[in-house]
C-alpha cells in the first residue's frame, strides 16, 4: 500500500501556454507553471512529440524546477499544430494545450492584428534608479502585454518595481545589476501575437560619479561610458536529424557595439610531432554589430561552433554542438488487409531500434486535390505485446506474431485510393523516416 505525507498534492498546472496566432517566419514564446508535492516534473509535447532537446527553430529552457519556456519559430507547416504542457509528480498529472494558428508571409493578417510600433532600445542606467524601455504597440483589441528577459524568462509584473505605462512600454523601479540583459515585448489578442526586437538593457555603479567630480572642478567634459561585451543566452546544444538545417543566431550588448561572428576550428596550424596540436581558427561569417547569424544545411556530422563578441574592451565566446542524433528505423513491411469500403487494417513490422515508443500514421488521399481534408495523421500509436496476423507475412504461418503492430483505420471514403506511411517515433532520438509507402483502394459499398 502507498501512502503519501498529508502535505503532498497532485500536480496542477497553473498557468498554461495559451493558444497562440503568428505570422510564418516570427518567433513566439510558450510558457508554463505547475505546482504540486513532491514538485512535479514538466514538459512540453509538439504534436505529442516530447521535446527533450533543442531542435531545428525550437529552444526549451527550464526556468525553475517547475516552469519551462518554450520559444519556436512558427513556419507555414505548423499551422493546426498543437503544444502541450505536461507537469506529473507521484501522486498525479495535468495536461494543458496550446492550438497554433499560422499565417502565410504573403496572406494579410486579420484586422486588429497586434503590430509594434516602436520597439525597446539600447538603454544604460544606474543601480538604484529607473529605465524605461519602450515598447509602442497598436492592435483593435487592446493587446494584453507581456515582457521577456533574455529570450525565456517572463518579468513578473505583478511585482512592485515593474510596470507597464502607454500601450505596451516598462518601466523598472530601484534597478538591480541583475536586471541587466535584452527585454522584448509581446503583444497579444484574440487575432495574432507578435513580438518586438530586442533592447539591451545596461545596469552599471557609479555611472555619475567622474560627471560630479568634473563638475565640481568646474570643468565642462563629455562622459562615454563604455563595458565590455557579454553574449545573451544562446543553447549549448542543438540535435538535429541527418541531412537538417539549423539557424545559429547569437547576440551581444556592450559598449561600444561589439562586432559579432561564428567561427569553428579547422586544419592543425602547429607541429604535429611534439608538443600540443594547435588548432587553427576558421571564421564562418563576417563580423556584424551586436549579432550574426550562422546557417547551416545539409548536416551530416555533429561539430563545435564559437559565437565570438569582440569591442575595444575585450573578447567573448560562447560554444554550440550542433549534434546529429541517429534517428530510429523505419518501420518495414508495411501492408492494407483486410480492406472494406470504410475501413482498412494496416500491418507493419516494428522498427528493430531500440527505445521506439510510439508510431505515427500518414494518410492521404492518392492525386490529392483537397488539401487538408485529404491529409489524415495519427499519432501515438502504442506497441502491443503482439499482433494477430491473419495472414502470411515474409513466408511466416498465419497467427500471433509480436514482431508486427496493426492498426484498424476508420472512417474511409468507399471506393478511393490511397497513400500511407508510417513512422517510429522515440522521444530520445525523434521521428524515423517513412516507411516505404503502400497504396491501397477501399472496396465499393455493400461489397466485401
Amino acid at each position: 500500500m502507498i501512502s503519501f505525507h498529508p502535505n503532498t498534492g497532485p500536480a496542477k498546472i497553473v498557468q498554461p501556454p495559451l493558444d497562440t496566432k503568428a505570422i510564418a517566419g516570427e518567433s513566439v514564446l510558450f510558457y508554463c507553471q505547475a505546482e504540486g508535492n513532491p514538485i512535479p516534473r514538466i514538459v512540453f509535447k509538439w504534436n505529442d512529440y516530447e521535446l527533450t532537446h533543442n531542435r531545428l527553430g525550437m529552444q526549451i529552457k527550464m526556468i525553475s524546477p517547475d516552469s519551462i519556456s518554450l520559444r519556436a519559430k512558427l513556419e507555414a507547416e505548423h499551422n493546426g499544430n498543437t503544444v502541450t504542457c505536461f507537469a506529473q509528480n507521484q501522486v498525479g498529472s495535468d495536461s494543458a494545450t496550446a492550438q497554433i494558428t499560422v499565417y502565410g508571409t504573403n496572406e494579410t493578417p486579420a484586422r486588429g492584428f497586434p503590430k509594434v510600433r516602436q520597439d525597446p532600445s539600447a538603454t544604460i542606467s544606474q543601480v538604484g534608479s529607473s529605465a524605461h524601455l519602450q515598447c509602442e504597440v497598436s492592435a483593435e483589441p487592446r493587446a494584453t502585454i507581456s515582457w521577456i528577459k533574455d529570450q525565456f524568462y517572463l518579468v513578473d509584473l505583478s511585482a512592485s518595481r515593474f510596470r507597464l505605462v502607454g500601450s505596451g512600454s516598462l518601466v523598472i523601479d530601484t534597478l538591480l545589476e541583475t536586471d541587466s540583459g535584452s527585454y522584448e515585448c509581446m503583444a497579444r489578442n484574440v487575432v495574432g501575437t507578435v513580438l518586438s526586437n530586442s533592447g539591451h538593457l545596461h545596469v552599471r555603479h557609479n555611472l555619475t560619479i567622474a560627471y560630479h567630480f568634473l563638475q565640481q572642478q568646474g570643468k565642462y567634459a563629455s562622459m562615454s561610458i563604455q563595458f565590455p561585451p557579454n553574449i545573451n543566452e544562446i543553447p549549448e546544444r542543438v540535435d538535429v536529424a541527418p541531412g537538417q538545417q539549423t539557424n545559429l543566431t547569437c547576440r551581444a550588448g556592450g559598449f561600444p557595439v561589439p562586432m559579432v561572428w561564428w567561427s569553428t576550428m579547422g586544419t592543425p596550424a602547429g607541429p604535429l610531432a611534439s608538443g600540443p596540436v594547435l588548432m587553427a581558427e576558421r571564421m564562418l561569417t563576417e563580423p556584424q554589430p551586436n549579432e550574426a547569424t550562422l546557417r547551416l544545411t545539409d548536416i551530416t556530422e555533429s561539430h563545435e561552433y564559437y559565437c565570438i563578441a569582440k569591442n575595444g574592451l575585450g573578447l567573448v565566446r560562447r560554444n554550440v554542438s550542433v549534434m546529429v542524433k541517429e534517428l530510429p528505423a523505419a518501420p518495414t513491411e508495411l501492408d492494407a488487409r483486410p480492406i472494406g469500403g470504410t475501413y482498412a487494417v494496416l500491418w507493419w513490422r516494428h522498427s528493430n531500434s531500440p527505445n521506439v515508443d510510439s508510431y505515427t500514421l500518414s494518410l492521404e488521399v492518392k492525386n490529392n486535390e483537397l488539401g487538408k481534408l485529404g491529409r489524415r495523421q495519427v499519432a501515438n500509436i502504442v506497441p502491443s505485446d503482439e499482433a494477430a496476423v491473419p495472414f502470411n507475412l515474409s513466408g511466416h504461418p498465419a497467427g500471433s506474431d509480436k514482431h508486427f503492430m496493426s492498426y484498424n483505420l476508420t472512417g474511409l471514403t468507399p471506393y478511393t485510393e490511397y497513400v500511407t506511411r508510417v513512422y517510429a517515433v522515440s522521444r530520445t532520438a525523434g521521428l524515423s523516416l517513412p516507411s516505404k509507402p503502400v497504396q491501397f483502394r477501399t472496396s465499393e459499398l455493400g461489397k466485401p
